[in-house]
């Protein structure tokens, strides 16, 4: 009885600690997503400088 109780305890504990990593990892790659936005905007810019100034290469080209 005790061993199924602790089982249940467990079980519970680590239910709870899953979802609050579920919960940050959705933040992160909400975080990821709008940096990745912002960087090829970024780039977007640079290129477009770079058009502007024929003599020199493209900065973003990979």
């Amino acid at each position: 009885m005790a061993f199924s109780f602790f089982q249940h305890w467990k079980n519970k504990q680590l239910t709870e600690t899953n979802n609050k990593l579920l919960l940050q990892n959705d933040s992160v790659l909400s975080v990821n997503l709008q940096l990745q936005k912002d960087i090829n905007f970024l780039k977007h810019d640079l290129d477009s400088l770079v058009r502007t100034t024929p003599e020199r290469q493209q900065l973003t080209a990979r």
